[in-house]
């Protein structure tokens, strides 16, 4: 995440956009807070969840399931940049 918000929903002027009809065009917005991370709804029509439970704010933990209409996104804080393998794998 390389911004402190970053906005969930239908619409195209979404930073992150979800082809989910049960979505509301700006769903809910990921904000990073000092050294944690929240996910706000922004009055979406179908709610947000997080772990099976409606939340309006709620502080988020690695492996956390958001839910924004039928799309469900698995929240983590590691990065996704995978290291190259080893070149000792290769050797005897």
């Amino acid at each position: 995440m390389t911004s402190s918000k970053v906005v969930i929903g239908r619409s195209r002027d979404c930073d992150l956009r979800i082809a989910d009809l049960n979505a509301s065009r700006r769903h809910a917005e990921l904000q990073k807070d000092g050294d944690g991370y929240w996910i706000v709804d922004l009055g979406s029509m179908n709610g947000t969840l997080v772990n099976g439970h409606r939340v309006e704010r709620e502080r988020l933990d690695d492996g956390d399931r958001i839910t924004l209409g039928s799309t469900e996104i698995v929240f983590g804080r590691k990065s996704a940049v995978r290291q190259p393998p080893s070149d000792s794998a290769s050797q005897p």
